[in-house]
């Protein structure tokens, strides 16, 4: 996600440079050789401690950069209720508030996700252990394998936790709330691409959804809904914010959608929103195009 980023990106970096594999490596060649001394003194107790204090490390800025990240949500709302800020001041804080709910999301739903994984393992072991005692017992009864498939195959399925799913309404509502309130601001671009990628993205997962759980078109119908209106607001970005960083974007997402659909209107109007990242020469997307 194109996030506006100011302590977001300092998060990322630490997180980054904290999450590199344990390496030891000799300081350098000798003769064209690598140098192997340093390592001949190394322990294998030498390096488990250095990688448990690597993880306590990890662990303590994991802790303050949730800590910080709690803060900004305070300050920002502290803020929002009390201040008669400028527009420029009230729709950055607007924009860095919906960028720290977004993180705080992800923290949340990768902790669940662990979570349902875990406990729906277990699940599925003690099914296959219950349906290992029941076929134990049927042999013992003397069925034969016929009647003992015919028997398990009726037994119930295990009870496995649904995948947990991702609110977005508190971020798209900041997020539209800076759109609506401060249309001169700078940050309105950010906050309308912002508020396209969740809409496209959520549209995309409930198409998913309705593969692995099939209820009478009712995801694909509500994906649908989502993507066209992630649609709407790169159409309406590329327009009103043609020299803006997001408008190649914009213009490309709008095309792949149309190009998703596959009819020969559709790709028509896909190649034209292609066409249309060539007038962007300095995109990333421009060689695609």
């Amino acid at each position: 996600m194109k996030f506006h980023r100011h302590m977001a990106f300092l998060f990322a970096a630490v997180l980054a440079a904290t999450a590199q594999p344990l390496r030891v490596v000799a300081q350098g060649p000798i003769n064209g050789r690598p140098d192997t001394t340093g390592l001949e003194n190394v322990s294998s107790e030498d390096l488990l401690k250095l990688k448990e204090d690597l993880e306590k490390q990890k662990s303590k800025l994991e802790g303050e950069r949730i800590n910080l990240l709690e803060k900004g949500l305070r300050q920002s709302k502290e803020y929002l209720e009390k201040s008669a800020g400028g527009i420029a001041t009230t729709s950055l804080v607007l924009l860095q508030r919906a960028e720290y709910l977004f993180l705080i999301l992800e923290d949340n739903f990768q902790a669940a996700a662990e979570s349902v994984a875990v406990e729906n393992d277990k699940r599925l072991k003690e099914w296959d252990r219950q349906k290992e005692q029941e076929r134990l017992r049927l042999v013992s009864e003397g069925k034969d394998e016929k009647q003992i498939e015919d028997i398990l195959g009726q037994l119930p399925p295990p009870n496995i936790l649904p995948d947990p799913e991702k609110d977005y309404s508190e971020i798209l509502r900041t997020y539209q709330q800076l759109v609506d309130k401060f249309p001169e601001s700078p940050h309105v671009v950010d906050a309308m691409y912002n508020i396209g990628y969740i809409k496209e993205n959520q549209g995309k997962q409930l198409k998913l959804r309705e593969l692995n759980d099939p209820a009478e078109g009712r995801w694909a119908e509500e994906g649908e809904r989502k993507l066209r209106e992630a649609l709407k607001v790169y159409q309406d970005l590329a327009v009103r914010f043609p020299d803006s960083k997001y408008a190649a974007e914009s213009y490309n997402r709008i095309g792949e959608y149309y190009f998703s659909k596959g009819g020969d209107a559709d790709l028509q109007k896909a190649i034209k929103n292609y066409s249309k990242v060539l007038d962007y020469p300095q995109s990333p997307r421009f060689p695609e195009a």
